[in-house]
């Protein structure tokens, strides 16, 4: 018989629940990047574009911890080539709410999960 409280080698990686709180296509003067605004608000902007058609929505309703940073997916909106588009600056930004705080960083990946786009600093 085994007994202790070791992690099983079966468990699934680390999840925690997110919301989005705010998707919007004009945020102000803001540089590309991601920045917590508090403890469980993550801000994630595209920076300025060149037309509407750009924008950041939450791919999925929980983020999951890999090799000690969580990875958040979402759908990174960007116009094709061929695509009619008003030329107007716009400012795209994403605010997520999570679940609880996190200290590891976040990475900000594709809906896919296969390409990252930006990370926090610490």
């Amino acid at each position: 018989m085994i007994t202790g409280c070791a992690p099983s080698a079966f468990e699934g990686p680390s999840r925690l629940a997110i919301s989005e709180l705010e998707s919007a296509a004009y945020c102000g003067d803001v540089a590309r990047g991601v920045r917590w605004l508090d403890d469980t608000t993550l801000f994630i902007s595209m920076g300025e574009q060149p037309t509407a058609g750009y924008g950041i929505r939450l791919a999925a309703d929980e983020v999951v911890q890999d090799d000690g940073v969580w990875l958040l997916r979402v759908h990174w909106r960007e116009p094709g080539a061929d695509e009619p588009v008003a030329q107007v600056l716009t400012r795209p930004c994403l605010k997520v709410l999570f679940a609880e705080r996190v200290r590891e960083p976040v990475r900000v990946m594709d809906a896919a999960g296969k390409k990252a786009i930006l990370q926090t600093d610490d």
